[in-house]
């Protein structure tokens, strides 16, 4: 089972990465607000801080488009070929909403594994992170190879999904 992808204002995060969720809150425009224009916000376990942002804050609508033009890009997607096509995408938000649809359409061709352990060295983190949890449900040595290069990642979250999706592997 992989695991859940949430949104914050609009852009799918996966749920081992509050701390991030923190983090891009803290780089938002609602930072660079007066203190009594802050919104409010919420503490989620150790994570403190994060921000709770109408989805129809205008602030945010470059960010809306954006994630839109991606998620509508990867769903035009339906074939083998145009998934792998679009794990190499220039856009690195297109990469990130194809992981899932690439597993989930074509899982079983012997093209996907190869672009999942490319993928997993991508320029962005958050596609990195989320393609090496993917990674944990392949029982096969190119996969587990991969998640162990990212133990070394220099972006915590995608360290910290590799020591995930490796018990996944080994359990």
């Amino acid at each position: 089972m992989s695991p859940r992808v949430t949104t914050f204002s609009g852009a799918p995060i996966c749920r081992y990465a509050l701390d991030r969720v923190r983090r891009i809150g803290q780089s938002l425009p609602v930072t660079r607000l007066p203190p009594e224009d802050q919104p409010d916000a919420i503490d989620i376990g150790p994570v403190r801080g994060i921000p709770i942002i109408d989805p129809n804050d205008p602030r945010f609508e470059d960010e809306r488009l954006a994630w839109s033009q991606a998620r509508r890009k990867a769903q035009a997607m339906h074939s083998a070929d145009d998934l792998l096509r679009g794990i190499r995408d220039d856009d690195w938000m297109v990469r990130f909403e194809v992981v899932d649809r690439l597993i989930a359409r074509a899982g079983n061709d012997e093209r996907t594994l190869p672009a999942l352990v490319d993928a997993a060295q991508d320029s962005a983190a958050a596609v990195r992170e989320c393609v090496v949890l993917r990674l944990g449900h392949y029982s096969d040595e190119r996969a587990t190879s991969a998640i162990r290069r990212a133990l070394t990642d220099d972006d915590p979250e995608v360290r910290g999904a590799a020591e995930i999706a490796l018990r996944q592997v080994d359990g």
